[in-house]
């Protein structure tokens, strides 16, 4: 039987720290007022992790607390200059002191790795400060090379939603072979994925890695590719490699989850999701991939409980109705599955799984017409496995 592991152990939760990524997970969750006392506490066990600077000044500057903002961003200068010069003068910007924003600003747009000009024109703190004049003082100089005005294109066109320009924008430039930009590579690497070439992603992003090794987007999105290309193995090593470098990466532990219930290391997905919760009990994500582990395990009951507490907590969440219809299938309360499988296509008419799921559900109640329906449903929307049952039971 599955034993959920409760106490952490093993080397790959070595490197977590509870207390630590509780407050990150808090603070991911938007709940900043309820993060800063955790940040606190952790900055006074730990003063010299620059890092949590930068956290608890964001969640003041998201609670209007705008002098502790600037006092903490200026202690995390030491972790990341760039990034706390801008940080400070957003926060002038907020505080509509745009004199000390534009110094701060041109002092951040003079360093190396500076925002680029899109993405500063798109932060919402700037806003207001877009109409005074010290704005338009800022961009008197040309503050940025022939690559990155190449990249701000690209992001330009990227974030218009026209992809096959961004992909040629990037792909010149590298075919230029000047001066090439590891980011040309990584970005090209991510437009490659999200088109299900999976291959030239792997290719992009190792070019990528050759250029920057120490970048932690660049590893945990070579661990994304591997997994969609099948080499799971390999994906599952190098998020734990990049996890314990850098482990506030929440996001990138639910990736990691989610490759180990593949591999059906199932114990080690619950010690890692177990720090999760013990992060934040209350958060339906992470309740969520802890029914899937208990549902992947046939512990059917604790799943069931899961999912339950997850429609509690969000209610027009598709999959979470999804996944509990599944369970009653498993425990043959086929009329509750199709009670949620259609409640998760109510919500999101996209999820033509649920289709052939409540068909399945329909068939066992020997409701066969309206089985055939969904299954042709599902069929028609890409569902191949729908076919199969067409063919068994459609006739």
């Amino acid at each position: 039987m599955f034993v959920v592991v409760f106490v952490l152990s093993g080397q790959n939760c070595a490197a977590i720290q509870i207390e630590r990524l509780s407050a990150i997970a808090i603070f991911e969750c938007k709940n900043y007022a309820q993060a800063i006392p955790l940040l606190d506490n952790l900055i006074a066990k730990f003063p010299d992790d620059k890092e949590l600077y930068i956290f608890r000044g964001t969640a003041h500057l998201k609670t209007k607390n705008y002098l502790n903002a600037l006092a903490d961003f200026k202690n995390a200068e030491s972790f990341n200059f760039s990034q706390a010069l801008l940080n400070q003068a957003r926060t002038f910007a907020l505080n509509q002191q745009f004199d000390l924003a534009e110094n701060c600003l041109m002092k951040h747009l003079s360093q190396k790795d500076k925002v680029l000009q899109s993405e500063i024109y798109a932060d919402s703190c700037f806003f207001a400060m877009k109409r005074s004049m010290e704005w338009k003082n800022i961009w008197v100089k040309n503050w940025y090379s022939p690559n990155e005005i190449t990249l701000n294109e690209y992001l330009i066109e990227k974030n218009n939603q026209n992809m096959i320009e961004a992909y040629d924008i990037l792909s010149r430039a590298i075919e230029s072979k000047v001066n090439i930009s590891e980011r040309f590579y990584y970005e090209r690497a991510i437009l490659n994925f999200s088109l299900y070439e999976f291959k030239f992603a792997l290719e992009d992003i190792e070019k990528a890695l050759q250029l920057k090794k120490n970048q932690k987007e660049f590893h945990f999105l070579k661990a994304a590719i591997l997994m969609a290309l099948g080499k799971t193995k390999e994906s599952a090593e190098l998020y734990e490699i990049a996890l314990k470098k850098w482990p506030y990466e929440i996001k990138e532990i639910e990736k990691y989850i989610n490759v180990l219930m593949v591999l059906k290391e199932l114990d080690k997905a619950s010690e890692w999701s177990k720090i999760l919760l013990n992060a934040n009990s209350d958060n339906a994500t992470f309740i969520f991939i802890q029914g899937k582990i208990f549902f992947q395990a046939t512990e059917f009951l604790m799943a069931l409980e899961l999912f339950n507490k997850c429609i509690q907590i969000n209610p027009r969440n598709a999959h979470y109705y999804y996944y509990r219809g599944l369970t009653y299938n498993q425990s043959n309360s086929y009329d509750l599955a199709i009670h949620d499988f259609s409640a998760s296509l109510d919500i999101q008419p996209t999820y033509h799984e649920a289709y052939l799921q409540r068909g399945i559900s329909k068939q066992k109640l020997n409701k066969n017409l309206e089985a055939c329906i969904d299954f042709q449903l599902a069929a028609k929307n890409g569902i191949r496995e729908a076919y199969n049952f067409m063919d068994e039971n459609c006739n």
